[in-house]
């Protein structure tokens, strides 16, 4: 229930009932006495006039008060009164003290007689006179006559007999006069009795009538207060009602409630709250009424909004709701403008432009009909008409209008075009048009709006529609697509012709084919924009052109060349098996293809690729020929490829070996296989460890001791221990020879030893012979030892890198007679100085299970003959994944069985790849470093965790910092994308680039930028001050050669002179250069002449403190390998200010002519060198000394011995 309209919301403050006497009077003022005295008189005269005549025995004495009042003296009789306030008090509780006192002049008893006075109901009652109480059971009189206290106490108080009025008054005996006190009213308060509601509506009202309500309460003194309460808690203005109660004590009251009922009132009930002084502050006596019902027409409303705001295409959905009473029970919709109707409460529908404007909804009940109203505005986008097609020719004027129908109107209309072309507004004129108009002409426009959907959103609406402006016109060059450029003989060929601009009218298009002999044919096959070859054969490989034309013209034609492939295939099958003999010559194995074009034949051995450039032992010899046919050039090659095994066959030669033939022909490959099978005497297959082969059993255990043969025919095994051939007779002692499955021509023989003995550890010989070669058996020792942890892995190596991913492969050692897992454990490099991070390692447990096995061919060192001897060995690799692109990584690798783990094997060190850059990926825009802050700040940021900012660092050759990486980026890792980097340490190079969180292998391009420090800052200043040095002094020295020439102006004969002096001097100066090395001799190296005008400068000859056994390896450019180091072997007293390094004239004969002294003929051998991490060598550099060094520096004067004899001289003459 809402609060009603006209009344407050609180409750006013009541009064809370308190039993107490009234305040002392003792101090009133004598002016006060004679309004005490008309205020008695008053009440008096308040008597009711029948009651007075009913108590006829009182006549006289109320006569004497009347007479008394008329005559009573001014003076002040009373110096305490009793109180003007009541006194509240309850029945049967003890009664209150009401104090009377005289003054000091009225205390004589002889004149003055004091006397208590009670009127209840009017009716006057005597209690005392002087020191006499009359009724002594009820009243108790305290005085003394010396002070003048005169007071009155209530013993037990009765609301019939005290209720009422008190005075105290003093008889004057001398005058007859009557003086009276102020009157104590005692009021005996009694609680009301519970209201009721007499009088209130028992039917429906309607609105606005006037309604009466009663609530009576009986029986209370004082006569209670009332409060009308809505069931809100509002409460009912004070105006509304109007209270009644009756003269008499314990009398009944009434309120009179009345107003006019709204419909706000439907429902409503009242609470008739009394409270009197008998009553707590809080306490309260409540009736309610009955619930209000209140007959009101329909009061509408609509929504969702007033104002509705939704966008065309979108679900709308009209509410009607309506109070009244009685309910509504019919409800209708009508669309204003159009008329559209729909009864019910709700109206759903699409927006559309039509449906816009006012709605309003109607509802009726029994008492009348009501309605509301809301506008519905249907926002749209940009709704563009223009021309479809215009065709003008070239040089007319175009004219495009753009129509554009939105709501609300659009804010802009822009025209583009081809080219870039833009205009802005509705109309779009060219005076003259050209071919570069040919195309799409768009009339774009733009509005916003805020919908209520969206709420404060504002949404953009673009609209667009396009005219082709198709110009007259040829066509353009033309472009041939094929289904593919090289097809099989027998498959379909389909070629399509198109134009890249189609001209108008719209191209048609004509072919020249090998079928029409390289004419464009009038043919209608050959005249379409699709030519099909059903079945190609040889005859159709060739060119095929194309050429687009029109009524206007025809462009530029397209040429395609087709391939038509027979493809390759065996036609000379291999023979299933061949043997041959160890050490056969010129053997090889031929294999025969026929094609077009020439067939390619590779060959493979146990799978294998056999590449001749990786190993000598294979020459692959190809013979092609080329049938004649009909078709001309094009017809089937026959090849025949040779597989040679150079100089002998060796016995690792057997195998499977398979030619593939291949001419780039679709479909499977045509290869054939053949087993070779070589005749040869025993090899023993068993690895070493590295120098012998291993077994290893426990003791009271069953060792096997295996022994590996390649040999054919098959051999014959024996054992041997100490010399002496093993007794089988032993039953501890048992072998078992077989041939291995799936091998070629190998066999085991497996000694068994039942209940191994501390004894049987040791050393024994395998033997194996087949008959070859005599009395040759092949052999090798194999020490059985007890189990033990295994090796140190071997042969660690980086097999594979991507730029995530890096492949290590080893070789494994002997296990130790048990099963063996290996452990690989990597760690991240310090990209800033390129050394191994103390940073915690990433550790793998691999075993056969999940690591992988690779078989290669491997090359044996150890003799010529087994150089030229391949052979497969298998290595075990694993993937190291999820790595960081262009990152240092530090790896080794240990074994383990159950005996224990083996060492660490030597750190090995590799680096991922570079990423691929992916155009899908937008590079950062900028890349800051703030030195102070250490942080790098880019743009944009991106706040998907799909991205992620790879930050690379690099620095130069002066960097101590970076020295191990100068030139070199490495990557410091990929940090997210939504905020800058932090704590990055300066470098001089700084470039980052986005990349894919998941997949760092995929980014955007890089953005770099260069960080100054203090060896840059040094360097950009050399780099700046030294340029306007240079300009300088150039200026100074043309200002010097000007004036020099101005004063030295010589005459013909002076000239003359000057020239056979300088001729005499330096030699004849059109003599020809100097076209080789001046050969070392006794003479002085150096022609003398103005140090300044010309002179010979002598390069080539070793510095005179220089060692010859010392010298430094020299380079082409005359650098030294220590570039810190090459100045000082330059080094020159008398010409500190030349640099020879980028002599053009020394590179010129260094490149030419180059003399080496006897003692220098000899090369240096190659130098080896190891990095060593901790005493742990990584990784071996070869380094190759060129021949041909060249130095320079002063001969000796003198021309000594060694002078001479220090190398050849390049000279170069100089002459200015």
């Amino acid at each position: 229930m809402l609060p009603h309209r006209d009344c407050p919301s609180t409750l006013p403050a009541q009064k809370r009932l308190r039993f107490q006497h009234p305040p002392d009077t003792s101090t009133t003022s004598p002016a006060s006495i004679p309004r005490r005295r008309q205020l008695a008189a008053s009440q008096i005269a308040t008597l009711p006039v029948a009651m007075i005549w009913s108590n006829v025995r009182i006549l006289p004495l109320l006569a004497l008060i009347a007479i008394t009042l008329g005559v009573a003296s001014s003076e002040h009789a009373f110096a305490t009164e009793p109180s003007v306030q009541p006194y509240y008090v309850r029945e049967n509780e003890p009664g209150p003290i009401l104090n009377c006192m005289f003054s000091e002049t009225y205390r004589n008893r002889d004149r003055y007689e004091p006397e208590w006075t009670r009127v209840v109901a009017g009716t006057p009652k005597l209690l005392t006179r002087d020191s006499t109480v009359f009724l002594k059971n009820d009243y108790t009189l305290f005085e003394d006559a010396a002070t003048g206290e005169y007071n009155l106490q209530i013993k037990i108080v009765n609301f019939e007999r005290d209720n009422g009025q008190f005075f105290c008054s003093l008889l004057d005996r001398e005058t007859g006069d009557q003086i009276l006190s102020t009157p104590a009213k005692v009021m005996v308060v009694v609680p009301p009795s519970p209201p009721t509601i007499t009088v209130q509506p028992s039917q429906p009202v309607k609105e606005n009538d006037f309604v009466t309500i009663h609530c009576e309460s009986s029986g209370g003194n004082p006569p209670p207060k009332f409060a009308w309460i809505f069931n809100n808690q509002s409460v009912v203005p004070e105006s509304w009602y109007q209270d009644k109660s009756e003269s008499a004590p314990r009398a009944t009251s009434i309120s009179v409630l009345q107003w006019r009922v709204n419909a706000a009132d439907n429902g409503a009930y009242l609470t008739c709250q009394i409270w009197n002084d008998a009553m707590q502050k809080d306490e309260f006596r409540a009736v309610e009424t009955n619930r209000l019902n209140v007959l009101f027409a329909p009061r509408v409303s609509v929504g969702p909004t007033s104002d509705y705001s939704v966008e065309e295409g979108e679900p709308v959905e009209l509410t009607c709701e309506a109070e009244g009473n009685p309910v509504p029970n019919q409800f209708e919709w009508l669309h204003v403008s159009t008329g559209e109707h729909m009864t019910g409460k709700q109206w759903k529908f699409i927006a559309d432009k039509k449906m816009r404007g006012d709605f309003r909804c109607t509802a009726v009940n029994s008492i009348d009909t009501g309605a509301a109203k809301l506008n519905v505005n249907v926002y749209y986008g940009p709704e563009i008409t223009v021309p479809k097609v215009a065709n003008p020719a070239e040089g007319d004027q175009l004219t495009l209008d753009c129509d554009v129908d939105a709501n609300p109107p659009p804010e802009q209309i822009m025209w583009t075009g081809p080219g870039g072309f833009t205009h802005l507004g509705p109309k779009l004129t060219i005076d003259s048009i050209n071919r570069d108009h040919t195309g799409n002409f768009t009339c774009q426009a733009n509005n916003a709006f805020a919908l209520f959907s969206t709420g404060d959103t504002v949404v953009q609406r673009t609209g667009a529609s396009s005219t082709l402006v198709d110009v007259k016109r040829k066509p353009g060059a033309a472009i041939i697509t094929a289904s593919q450029t090289s097809v099989n003989v027998g498959d379909i060929l389909t070629l399509s012709c198109t134009a890249d601009d189609p001209g108008s009218p719209e191209a048609k298009y004509r072919w020249s084919t090998p079928a029409t002999h390289g004419i464009f044919s009038q043919q209608l096959e050959f005249n379409r924009q699709t030519i099909t070859v059903s079945k190609a054969a040889l005859s159709d490989n060739g060119l095929y052109r194309c050429v687009a034309f029109n009524d206007i013209g025809q462009g530029d034609e397209a040429v395609m060349k087709i391939v038509v492939i027979e493809p390759a295939r065996i036609s000379r099958p291999l023979s299933e098996s061949r043997v041959m003999t160890s050490g056969d010559v010129d053997a090889s194995i031929d294999c025969e293809a026929v094609g077009y074009p020439q067939p390619n034949i590779r060959w493979t051995k146990n799978g294998l690729p056999v590449n001749e450039a990786s190993n000598p032992h294979w020459v692959i010899q190809a013979h092609p020929t080329q049938t004649s046919c009909n078709d001309g050039e094009y017809c089937p090659w026959s090849v025949v490829s040779s597989l040679r095994f150079f100089e002998t066959v060796e016995w690792s030669d057997k195998g499977n070996y398979t030619c593939i033939a291949e001419n780039g022909n679709t479909g499977p490959l045509s290869q054939d296989s053949t087993i070779l099978n070589v005749v040869h005497e025993p090899v023993i297959l068993n690895e070493k460890f590295p120098t012998e082969a291993l077994a290893a059993a426990d003791v009271a255990s069953v060792a096997k001791i295996s022994c590996i043969v390649s040999a054919r025919p098959e051999p014959k095994f024996v054992w041997m221990r100490d010399g002496s051939e093993l007794d089988e007779s032993d039953s501890r002692f048992s072998v078992h020879s077989s041939k291995l499955y799936n091998r070629f021509d190998e066999f085991e023989s497996i000694l068994e030893i039942n209940d191994v003995a501390e004894s049987d550890m040791g050393a024994y010989v395998c033997k194996a012979v087949n008959g070859q070669s005599g009395a040759k058996s092949a052999e090798v020792i194999i020490n059985l030892q007890h189990k033990s942890k295994p090796q140190i892995p071997r042969g660690i190596q980086l097999h594979k890198a991507s730029p995530t991913n890096i492949v290590v492969s080893w070789k494994p050692g002997f296990d130790g007679g048990d099963h063996q897992y290996f452990e690989i454990e990597y760690r991240i490099g310090n990209p800033w100085t390129n050394e191994n991070s103390k940073s915690n390692p990433t550790t793998f447990i691999l075993d056969e299970n999940n690591a992988t096995t690779i078989v290669t061919y491997e090359n044996d060192q150890s003799t010529p003959r087994a150089r030229r001897s391949p052979k497969m060995v298998s290595l075990l690799v694993h993937n190291l994944t999820l790595l960081t692109p262009m990152t240092v990584y530090w790896y080794r690798i240990r074994a383990r069985n159950a005996y224990g783990y083996s060492d660490w094997s030597p750190i090995a060190s590799a680096m991922t790849l570079d990423v691929t850059e992916s155009v899908d990926i937008q590079p950062p825009t900028s890349l800051l470093y703030f030195a102070n802050d250490q942080k790098i700040v880019f743009e944009p940021t991106r706040f998907n965790n799909d991205s992620c900012l790879l930050l690379y660092i690099s620095g130069n050759d002066d960097s101590s910092s970076l020295s191990t990486t100068a030139g070199i980026w490495r990557a410091l890792g990929c940090f997210p994308a939504d905020q800058p980097v932090q704590h990055v340490e300066p470098a001089e190079h700084f470039k980052a680039r986005f990349c894919q969180r998941n997949d760092l292998a995929v980014c955007s391009s890089s953005v770099e930028i260069l960080v100054a420090n203090s060896v840059m800052a040094k360097q950009w200043t050399l780099t700046i001050i030294i340029p306007i040095v240079i300009i300088v002094l150039l200026i100074l020295l043309m200002l010097t050669l000007i004036i020099f020439c101005c004063k030295i102006r010589l005459t013909p004969a002076r000239r003359e002179k000057a020239k056979q002096k300088f001729t005499t001097v330096v030699g004849d100066p059109e003599r020809a250069e100097v076209s080789g090395p001046i050969q070392p001799g006794d003479s002085k190296n150096t022609i003398h002449g103005s140090q300044t005008d010309s002179g010979v400068f002598t390069l080539g000859s070793l510095p005179n403190h220089a060692q010859q056994g010392n010298q430094a390896p020299s380079f082409e450019n005359g650098f030294t390998g220590d570039s810190e180091n090459g100045a000082d072997s330059w080094h020159n007293s008398s010409d500190e200010h030349f640099n020879y390094n980028n002599d053009p004239y020394l590179q010129d004969y260094n490149n030419q002519f180059t003399t080496a002294s006897p003692d220098f003929t000899q090369q240096p051998p190659p130098t080896n060198y190891q990095y060593f991490e901790g005493g742990t060598p990584f990784d071996k550099i070869d380094t190759v000394v060129p021949q041909g060094g060249i130095s320079s520096g002063d001969e000796n004067d003198a021309g000594s011995e060694n002078g001479s004899a220090s190398g050849g001289r390049v000279m170069r003459e100089i002459i200015v």
